[in-house]
């Protein structure tokens, strides 16, 4: 459905009440006319007037559904981006600590470790994670008890 520029004149305290009727943006003037044309269509030819109208509502269905299409996509790449950064992160957190463990396992025996400073070595949000993370590993490894 292809459209056609319409310019026309329209009486200013019409088109006034109309703006303060009805919120912006709710019903374009585009909408507006079509409708308007479509009524008086229907007035001489019923059919015409569904059929156009069905075409109508078909176009913007189309419509909708590519953008749905696109929003679900964009969400899958996001996803996909979010899953190979944190894969890559946990990578580098595990490089990172198995680099500093023996320096982390004498802090804490020595009660001189500083969870903050920790954390933002591994990437962590605060101490409490940088303690959940690094004590479990350091164990494990037999480097704590």
């Amino acid at each position: 459905m292809s459209t056609s520029k319409i310019t026309s004149a329209v009486d200013s305290e019409i088109k006034d009440k109309y703006d303060a009727t009805f919120e912006r943006g709710k019903v374009t003037y585009k909408e507006m006319v079509e409708e308007g044309m479509l009524r008086r269509i229907e007035e001489f030819d019923p059919i015409e007037a569904c059929k156009l109208r069905i075409d109508r509502y078909n176009k913007l269905l189309n419509e909708e559904t590519k953008k749905l299409d696109n929003l679900l996509n964009l969400e899958a790449r996001n996803k996909s981006t979010q899953a190979s950064f944190t894969l890559e992160l946990e990578k580098k957190r595990i490089e990172k600590f198995e680099s500093k463990k023996d320096i982390y396992a004498t802090q804490i025996n020595n009660q001189s470790q500083d969870w903050g400073k920790i954390a933002t070595a591994l990437w962590l949000d605060n101490a409490n994670e940088a303690k959940a993370y690094v004590i479990p590993k350091l164990i494990e490894v037999g480097l704590i008890e």
